[in-house]
């Protein structure tokens, strides 16, 4: 699906994370937090390496980048994304090297060995693209690490449209375990991992999702949702996201 970048322009600000896409990632971020983690653990198992150089696309806050440098404290990490106040966030409050560009346009450094991109693949205008800049830009044998939906998973053929994942114009492209492989086979990867994590989710961006979401809530629903605390967390699996992590071949790209 193409979008026109005005458009995308105007959807990717400070309000995407507070209302509109998210309730308030930042308040969110402890439980934000304890997923990273769990992920983190689930690639040392799957790699069994310690990167060197980490590449996040679409780092957000840099909340990830946070609990990578604790988990990974020689590694260099370098985050991007297009929001400039959620990397105002990364740089003066975790002094992250996080920098406000599109990846796409960004000038490459060195070569990455891990590469992250956490509910990112799915916004964008061109992955094939990005995963072919990627595949340029890492080293061989690197892993590049992604979680998406899988629109081909039970929930959203039951739900069909009305799947909570299907909401243009943040989200262009939507993968099954089959195209997402395809993909990234045809740039150089083999998908070494697929999985359905359980997502820990606070209960009040549950109850968000489930009745505000791009809804007009009645006061009452919005008072419910006020009356949750704050701290309240749900590990939840639909089983219908998935966490691929790919090895790119030696001389690919």
């Amino acid at each position: 699906m193409q979008v026109d970048q005005a458009v995308l322009d105007s959807v990717y600000t400070e309000n995407y994370f507070k209302g509109e896409e998210y309730l308030d990632y930042l308040e969110d971020q402890d439980v934000q937090r304890v997923n990273f983690l769990d992920r983190t653990n689930t690639y040392k198992k799957v790699s069994g390496t310690v990167p060197k150089q980490i590449l996040e696309i679409g780092c957000a806050y840099g909340l990830f980048g946070d609990v990578a440098r604790k988990v990974w404290p020689e590694s260099h990490y370098v985050g991007y994304d297009v929001v400039g106040e959620a990397i105002d966030h990364a740089q003066t409050v975790l002094n992250l090297d996080a920098r406000n560009q599109d990846y796409l346009t960004a000038a490459s450094e060195q070569k990455s060995d891990a590469i992250f991109m956490w509910d990112v693949i799915e916004h964008l205008q061109h992955p094939d693209k990005f995963i072919e800049k990627i595949a340029k830009e890492c080293t061989d044998g690197a892993y590049l690490s992604i979680t998406t939906g899988d629109i081909s998973a039970m929930l959203p053929r039951f739900q069909k449209r009305s799947w909570r994942m299907i909401h243009p114009p943040s989200h262009l492209h939507y993968f099954s375990r089959k195209t997402i492989t395809e993909l990234l086979e045809s740039k150089g990867f083999d998908v070494v991992h697929c999985g359905y994590p359980a997502i820990k989710r606070s209960a009040r961006l549950i109850y968000f999702g489930l009745f505000m979401l791009n809804k007009q809530a009645p006061n009452w629903v919005k008072k419910l949702h006020n009356a949750i605390p704050s701290r309240w967390a749900i590990g939840i699996n639909t089983f219908d996201i998935m966490f691929i992590i790919a090895r790119k071949r030696n001389g690919a790209g």
